[in-house]
């Protein structure tokens, strides 16, 4: 389990903290933010891995159909102009999917439970403890890794945005090279 499962160890108060029925309310608000965060890292995986696919494949084309293009006899200016725009794509285009991958699909790495805390649940200490007082740990527990999956979400989204940009100014790259060989021609 990824995370430091020591900030999920917090120490609940000797004395009680709030009603239980304020407690029970927070705990379903959690529960519903925390299915929100979980989702929101999900969607972005969905739509980074579909970017990264097409970075790849813009990338393939670019490198596949650009070779012959370095090769063919233009004007100085021409192709100077193309091989620059080559290059920048490529390098654009392949950070891009390098950030998708490596900064947005791997492991989120967020405090989750482990598995001795889960197995606690079926302690003694826990089955003797009174509901309410339950219901409130659980609710610092849930508290706490939905703030994680927020972070992490959070960090997902930022490198997600990167990848875009950087895969739009590829594009434009490779639209600077289209441009330069219908002008060229």
């Amino acid at each position: 389990m990824a995370g430091d499962p020591k900030s999920l160890k917090r120490k609940i108060p000797d004395e009680p903290f709030g009603n239980d029925d304020s407690v029970q309310q927070c705990l379903a608000i959690m529960r519903e933010v925390s299915a929100e965060q979980r989702a929101r890292a999900r969607h972005l995986d969905t739509k980074t891995g579909a970017l990264a696919g097409f970075c790849a494949t813009v990338l393939t084309l670019n490198v596949t159909l650009g070779q012959p293009l370095l090769k063919a006899k233009l004007a100085p200016d021409a192709h100077s102009a193309i091989r620059i725009l080559f290059l920048i794509a490529s390098l654009l285009l392949a950070s891009a999917a390098l950030i998708a991958v490596a900064g947005v699909l791997r492991p989120m790495g967020h405090d989750d439970l482990t598995e001795e805390q889960i197995d606690q649940y079926s302690d003694r200490p826990k089955v003797i403890t009174p509901p309410e007082e339950l219901r409130m740990t659980w609710l610092r527990t849930v508290t706490d890794m939905t703030i994680s999956d927020r972070k992490a979400g959070g960090a997902k989204s930022i490198r997600s945005n990167a990848a875009v940009i950087a895969l739009v100014l590829g594009l434009l790259a490779v639209a600077g090279e289209a441009l330069t060989l219908f002008f060229a021609s």
